[in-house]
């Protein structure tokens, strides 16, 4: 009975590490419109995209069906309710330490030189953008290895970050 218990607990850990970071449960290329609604009570009558603030936070998800025509031949790989990406924008003053994130597994990166942005990424689809050092958006996306089905639309990650 241990053995199964055992068993049981390192299969659902390996399962939650195969996913990309999900936000309150939302994991991008793996959930959808519904999915959104069921969780968060959002998104019931939007089909390509939708914003709301949840909290201390402003919210806005794009869902493969608003996908610009030059990533048309994603979008007819995925159904069109499938969440592309969360990106969460806090409405309080936050730093990268209160994302509580294992700095040894962020990639630093420079969003725009004219600004003193700061950008980190991770292969487990998170990109946080930072602005005289206070978290100035966090982007959830698909983790590095599913990014293949939309390969061209997670190309530069560091592209969703909002320049001032």
């Amino acid at each position: 009975m241990k053995r199964v218990i055992l068993i049981t607990i390192l299969l659902l850990s390996a399962a939650k590490l195969s996913y990309a970071m999900d936000w309150r449960g939302i994991v991008p290329l793996r959930s959808t419109r519904s999915d959104v609604v069921r969780l968060l009570n959002q998104c019931s009558d939007q089909i390509q995209a939708c914003r709301f603030t949840l909290d201390n936070e402003d919210v806005h998800i794009l869902f493969a069906a608003g996908l610009t025509d030059y990533y048309h031949h994603c979008a007819t790989r995925l159904p069109p309710e499938t969440v592309m990406f969360i990106a969460v924008r806090p409405r309080t003053k936050l730093k990268l330490a209160d994302l509580h994130l294992d700095k040894r597994t962020l990639q630093y990166f420079t969003p725009s030189a004219p600004y003193k942005m700061k950008g980190y990424r991770s292969r487990d689809g998170l990109v946080v953008s930072l602005f005289k050092d206070r978290v100035r958006q966090v982007f959830y996306l698909p983790r590095h290895s599913d990014k293949h089905q939309c390969n061209d639309f997670y190309l530069n990650p560091e592209s969703f970050v909002e320049v001032p």
